[in-house]
């Protein structure tokens, strides 16, 4: 008998593996290992065409939205400065 299932259910003397009873080791096992056969070896892609596509997009939205931000504070700040240097800002046609 190994050493370790001498103990199961007490306190394992130190430096032994102290295991879980059997149904919960059974439930513990991954898929494979309980006969599952549902993927196909070998690495998941990282990532399909789509999700490529999509996270490319986020990416360019978010750069965008940056743009926008500094490109309102920049006319905020021109009509800070036309006020205060009390420029007409109508173009000359207007006039």
């Amino acid at each position: 008998m190994h050493p370790a299932r001498r103990y199961r259910g007490a306190a394992a003397p130190r430096g032994h593996l102290q295991l879980p009873p059997d149904g919960v080791a059974q439930a513990a096992r991954s898929p494979r290992q309980r006969g599952s056969r549902g993927r196909k070896p070998g690495r998941k892609p990282k990532q399909d065409a789509k999700d490529r596509r999509i996270a490319e997009l986020e990416k360019r939205s978010a750069r965008l939205e940056e743009k926008l931000a500094l490109a309102e504070k920049l006319i905020d700040l021109q009509k800070k400065v036309s006020a205060i240097l009390v420029i007409n800002l109508t173009s000359d046609e207007e006039r």
